[in-house]
């Protein structure tokens, strides 16, 4: 995961439409200082260096001049003008909208994040990776052809999942120093987690960002977004990727004596890997007979 490098001049990469348009806003504002920065100092020295200025007709000492009043009054006001209406389209397309495949309530607390996916509408998932039903037997290493009618636990288990009827909860803690290795494939000392978050790529996903204790800001400057985590209140961003990657953040809140160990790791990949995790996650989590046993797969996958 490369976050930064040394020497660097810059932003970070974008990888989110969100985070492009930021960074040009930004590069646009910084030519808007340097430019008013040029004028104002020139007239400036001009004022101090020389008795007169404009062919002498202004002085250290002058009465008025309507036309340069003006000049320096709607200048700086068409200017402002052209930066809120740019400030206002980036504001309007950083609302949710519609069209969310994936929603993820994002908990902040002392000192870790805790993720939970909301898969009421995995079976869309499934068939935007363009799944039939044996390919859905296939994603959970069944065989549809080798399955018999009367194998009602192993058609459920795939049904389960394929409804959406369920929910994935896990904690992301920092990596201990002493985890760190090749055994791991963690490397990046107070950076990297345990449990990151999966997102997919080329898809819109929603996060609901809300806290458990005290106020937290879930920030990631590569995907251009950062919400604060306030007591009593969910805030909602959307995040689409453009690609495949780790990105990380941190809190940009002080949450405690422990605000530095609560970094932030964002693993986005194609949706199908993003499945294939969270079940596989989901099964090592929870019993699956005790989830199984009320659930019929006949209005899914018949």
């Amino acid at each position: 995961m490369i976050m930064r490098y040394w020497n660097q001049f810059g932003l970070m990469n974008p990888i989110t439409l969100r985070a492009q348009k930021l960074v040009l806003y930004h590069d646009m504002i910084l030519i808007v200082m340097l430019f008013v920065l040029f004028v104002v100092g020139f007239f400036l020295v001009r004022f101090v260096l020389k008795k007169g200025v404009i062919g002498g007709l202004t002085y250290r000492v002058f009465s008025g001049n309507e036309l340069l009043e003006c000049i320096w009054t709607l200048a700086p006001v068409r200017i402002l003008f052209v930066l809120a209406l740019v400030s206002g389209h980036n504001l309007y397309h950083s609302e949710v909208g519609i069209d969310v495949e994936i929603r993820v309530k994002v908990t902040g607390r002392q000192w870790y994040w805790q993720y939970e996916y909301l898969f009421s509408n995995i079976k869309k998932l499934f068939g935007m990776c363009g799944f039939s039903k044996s390919e859905v037997f296939k994603f959970f290493d069944v065989d549809f052809r080798m399955t018999n009618v009367r194998d009602i636990w192993l058609l459920n288990y795939v049904g389960f999942f394929a409804k959406g009827e369920w929910r994935l909860s896990y904690d992301s803690y920092i990596t201990n120093e002493a985890d760190l290795g090749l055994e791991t494939n963690k490397f990046s000392r107070n950076i990297d987690v345990r449990d990151p978050l999966f997102l997919p790529v080329g898809l819109k996903s929603e996060l609901l960002i809300q806290t458990g204790d005290v106020i937290h800001s879930w920030g990631v400057p590569r995907l251009g977004v950062k919400m604060d985590a306030v007591p009593g209140r969910r805030n909602r961003l959307s995040l689409e990727p453009l690609s495949v990657g780790v990105v990380g953040g941190f809190c940009y809140e002080l949450c405690g004596q422990n605000h530095r160990a609560i970094p932030i790791v964002v693993e986005i990949s194609r949706i199908k890997r993003i499945l294939n995790v969270l079940v596989l996650k989901f099964l090592s989590e929870v019993e699956i007979e005790e989830v199984l046993s009320p659930f019929s797969w006949w209005s899914i996958l018949k």
